[in-house]
């Protein structure tokens, strides 16, 4: 893998990976208040991935993980990352929606038939009146 440091005046140093994989990972790090911002750029969505890191959830599983989803291994790094919704967590909440929509559409009263209007004159004849 090929990567590039850059230095900049607000960030200590900033490295741009470049894998072999369509996917980009930037890392910064705000030192006063000790989290690592990672941003995933995953070129085959129109949307880039933000996760936030305290110190203590960089581990060295977090770290196993990343490096099997960037080889696009099977993986648990959104999990690891706190970014994971269990099955059936996902489930309950299809179901909730559903059961939401379905409440909606019954109590949605129905809307009246409007009275038809009075074209006659065009629309200078409308303004007369």
């Amino acid at each position: 893998m090929q990567f590039h440091q850059r230095l900049e005046p607000n960030c200590p140093c900033l490295y741009t990976i470049e894998p072999k994989i369509m996917v980009c990972f930037n890392y910064t790090a705000d030192m006063e208040k000790c989290v690592v911002m990672l941003n995933i750029h995953l070129f085959k969505r129109p949307w880039a991935q933000h996760l936030r890191y305290e110190v203590d959830q960089i581990t060295d599983a977090l770290m196993e993980e990343t490096g099997k989803f960037l080889l696009g291994q099977p993986n648990r790094f959104m999990e690891l990352s706190g970014n994971f919704i269990p099955d059936a967590t996902r489930e309950q909440l299809r179901n909730e929606l559903s059961r939401e929509k379905e409440r909606g559409e019954k109590a949605r009263p129905q809307p009246e038939a409007a009275a038809p209007e009075n074209k006659s004159g065009g629309l200078f004849g409308r303004l007369k009146k």
